[in-house]
């Protein structure tokens, strides 16, 4: 006598089995499908809540990887830029407080947001975005503050990451509401990319500073153009 333990579900031809055969889904598929899920959510909000907005030059955003660098005056850019960038998916830091909250920082990191101690910064700081950007994936740097603390914190971080994974910087400006208040009045919001800026080149502490320096004047440059824009309409 030949005892065969079978499982009902691991029948191929038991109903049981395809349902649930139907209903399983990759792991690895699920973080993709909670992105996508919650860009198409914020999409829907910000043009339901202030109406619609304009991209310009969006032909400048080239193929992942690359750093996506814009300067830092309201949450609000980080929810347009991860919006108008679609289909590629913007992986950021984020206070590592934001993660306490077990909830809340699973959130985070299912809008690919992974944590950094911005007071004291370990080699972490620079390992995960490297690799990030070494996988093929897009890192999204926001500095803020004034003209010479941008280029300080630019020269610290974006241009030397691009530089340590060796690749393409993409400079983005945002021009809308500063605040919620200027949100729900349905100001107009522009978002504008610029032309990349490639790190072959930077291979000395100079070229860096040199390149901090021209990605600061992307940035003044994509805000001229943006004025200009609103002056035709």
């Amino acid at each position: 006598v030949i005892n065969i333990n079978l499982n009902p579900f691991q029948l191929a031809d038991n109903p049981l089995y395809l349902i649930k055969k139907s209903l399983k889904i990759n792991r690895q598929e699920c973080p993709i499908m909670f992105y996508n899920f919650a860009r198409s959510i914020i999409a829907f909000c910000l043009l339901v809540i202030n109406g619609r907005y304009t991209v310009q030059n969006r032909d400048k955003v080239i193929p992942a990887p690359f750093v996506l660098v814009s300067p830092h005056t309201s949450w609000l850019e980080i929810l347009y830029l991860g919006v108008t960038i679609k289909p590629i998916k913007i992986h950021f830091m984020a206070k590592e407080e934001l993660f306490h909250n077990k909830l809340f920082g699973k959130v985070l990191r299912g809008l690919k947001a992974f944590p950094v101690n911005r007071t004291n910064p370990g080699p972490s700081a620079l390992k995960v975005p490297v690799k990030l950007l070494k996988d093929g994936n897009v890192l999204g740097i926001f500095p803020s503050g004034t003209r010479k603390n941008t280029h300080n914190q630019l020269k610290r971080g974006a241009v030397t990451i691009a530089k340590m994974a060796k690749v393409p910087i993409v400079p983005a400006y945002y021009d809308g509401p500063q605040n919620v208040k200027d949100w729900f009045k349905r100001h107009k919001v522009t978002i504008r990319y610029g032309e990349p800026i490639y790190m072959d080149d930077a291979k000395t502490k100079e070229a860096l500073e040199e390149k901090s320096l021209l990605l600061v004047a992307a940035f003044e440059k994509l805000r001229l153009e943006v004025e200009a824009s609103k002056k035709q309409k």
